[in-house]
Formats: C-alpha cells, sequence, structure tokens
C-alpha cells in the first residue's frame, strides 16, 4: 500500500471535509436515536458452575457462558437497525 495515497485512506484529512460534508449529506434521511439507556447494572459472583446455570436458567437465557459481557433482563429483542444491512446493487 502506498503511503502517499491520502484518497484511499478513510481516516486521512485532506483540508476539504467541510465541502464534501454538505454535499455527501445532501438527500440523505433523518436519523434518530432510541433512547436505549438502562436504569443500572450489577456485577455478579459465582462459586459454582451448577449456581452459574441455575441462575442463567431464573432469568431464561441459559446459553451465556463465562465469556459473557453481560446480558439485558428481560431479554432486549432485536430492533428495527439489527435487521438492516448495507449492499453494493450487485449483492441485491
Amino acid at each position: 500500500m502506498s503511503k502517499n495515497n491520502k484518497g484511499s485512506n478513510l481516516f486521512v484529512l485532506d483540508g476539504q471535509e467541510d465541502e464534501w460534508d454538505s454535499v455527501h449529506w445532501e438527500d440523505m434521511p433523518e436519523f434518530e436515536q432510541e433512547d436505549l439507556d438502562i436504569y443500572g447494572s450489577i456485577n455478579i459472583a459465582f462459586r459454582t458452575e451448577e449456581d452459574f446455570r441455575k441462575f442463567a436458567n431464573l432469568i431464561e437465557q441459559p446459553s451465556i457462558s463465562k465469556k459473557s459481557r453481560g446480558v439485558y433482563y428481560p431479554v432486549r429483542g432485536e430492533n428495527e437497525a439489527t435487521l438492516l444491512r448495507w449492499m453494493d446493487e450487485d449483492q441485491v
């Protein structure tokens, strides 16, 4: 990859960002982010794997594992945005 090719790197700024931005976003639909704030969160420690499994079944999320970083309770289903994908015209 050439180090001098600024156009090929999305993160290299060339000083014309304001001009490009106004043209780029023209006729784009408005986007409003739904408020997805949480009420609270806690850390839970388990003494045994059996205790962990009991808890997972109690909250009706038996697929969680020791590697899970977190869960929502109750289970948060897919929202409209999770179903959207960006595709090129030749992929449709």
